[in-house]
């Protein structure tokens, strides 16, 4: 298979190949110049000259506008392979990439959380929740805050978007204090 891509350190990289557009058009070529008249095993013979599945074959001839638009793209930015010029977020089925829910209540949250952390208070993930809940029903009302399910999904990219990290828990501290203790109390004669 020429000009393929494949990630062999992939989970499941046997199975899912990343192809390059060029790829994508040479077997859209060979299924141009093998065209016979609405012969359904045309697909088949393709896929499996090209060494992949007739589904991919079927799809990639849907999308041959799009491929033949991003080939063109690439050539003027001079990308390679099936990369977009810029990294795209996931896209949800409505087309829109998804923001915060809640972004007066997650900034109110993210200024007493700094405040607190500036105190030098200990932070929890339950705090960090419940005062989520507290100020979405100060900016949006009850009826939202009760509609609001803390997730461990949502609490994950909460700390992702606002850059927050929880300290991590040692004994640093304890066994510095009885290192000095201990050597305090010894006395150094001369």
């Amino acid at each position: 298979m020429d000009s393929m891509n494949n990630n062999s350190t992939r989970r499941g990289a046997n199975r899912r190949k990343s192809y390059t557009i060029d790829f994508k058009l040479k077997t859209l070529d060979l299924l141009g110049t093998l065209k016979e008249p609405k012969s359904k095993k045309l697909w088949v013979k393709v896929a499996e000259r090209r060494g992949i599945s007739k589904s991919l074959v079927v799809k990639w001839n849907k999308d041959r506008r799009k491929i033949q638009e991003q080939l063109a793209l690439n050539k003027i930015k001079k990308n390679k392979g099936t990369a977009k010029p810029t990294r795209q977020r996931r896209q949800l089925v409505s087309g829109k990439v998804q923001g915060e829910k809640f972004p007066l209540a997650a900034q109110r949250v993210v200024v007493e959380f700094k405040l607190r952390r500036a105190k030098g208070c200990k932070i929890s993930k339950l705090w960090l929740k419940k005062k989520m809940k507290e100020k979405i029903a100060v900016c949006y009302g009850k009826e939202q805050a009760e509609k609001f399910k803390a997730s461990n999904n949502w609490f994950q990219r909460f700390k992702m978007r606002h850059g927050i990290a929880f300290r991590k828990r040692s004994n640093k501290k304890s066994a510095q204090q009885m290192m000095g203790g201990r050597l305090s109390n010894v006395s150094i004669e001369t």
